[in-house]
């Protein structure tokens, strides 16, 4: 588990790193594949709503982890680079954030959902690359190949020790599926079917 990576001198949160990687990514991948018919003044407005969907998913993320976990909600827990983020409310956040855009553009929603959504899956991809490294999320306990334990005082660890499965000295958790990696791959194959039927 490397819920920080090292960069310079500074610890940046793994799952932060993979978000901003995933919207890089699926910002630079759109401004290379155009899409057919748009005229350029609508190539603008789909490339200037990236900035509401992101600043929206995250938020949603935030809220919903704030309203799930029952979390306070002090001025520091809304601060983004504070751990606590839920994927399904950075869904709602993005959606939320694509639709009031194009609609305050005055721009046709489904104008650039067929464009958009082959790069949404990829960085759902690349995100969930940074859940697995936080160890923030984990499937059930399991005796299977592709089973992965995480060290002691990780959030599975915690879990099974509160839950009563594992002695509070043990040094790494059960075996659980890595259900963060089976998304991840799920929506690879996701993208590469996408990029094929455009």
């Amino acid at each position: 588990m490397y819920s920080y990576l090292q960069i310079g001198q500074r610890a940046v949160s793994s799952y932060h790193a993979c978000l901003i990687l995933a919207f890089v990514v699926g910002a630079l991948l759109l401004a290379r594949t155009p899409p057919e018919g748009f005229s350029s003044d609508k190539l603008h407005i789909q490339f200037s709503v990236i900035i509401p969907v992101f600043l929206l998913a995250l938020f949603g993320a935030k809220f919903f982890s704030l309203v799930l976990d029952e979390g306070s909600w002090s001025f520091r827990n809304f601060l983004l680079w504070r751990g606590g983020y839920y994927y399904h409310g950075g869904l709602v956040g993005g959606v939320l954030g694509y639709v009031l855009y194009l609609r305050w553009t005055g721009s046709r929603i489904f104008d650039g959902l067929d464009w958009m959504s082959p790069f949404a899956a990829l960085g759902e991809a690349i995100a969930r690359v940074g859940c697995f490294l936080a160890g923030c999320c984990y499937g059930k306990t399991s005796g299977v190949l592709t089973a992965v334990v995480y060290p002691a005082h990780s959030p599975v660890w915690s879990k099974q020790v509160t839950s009563g499965l594992l002695d509070h000295s043990a040094s790494a958790s059960l075996p659980v599926h890595p259900a963060p990696l089976y998304t991840s791959f799920a929506m690879i194959a996701l993208f590469l079917f996408l990029r094929i039927l455009q």
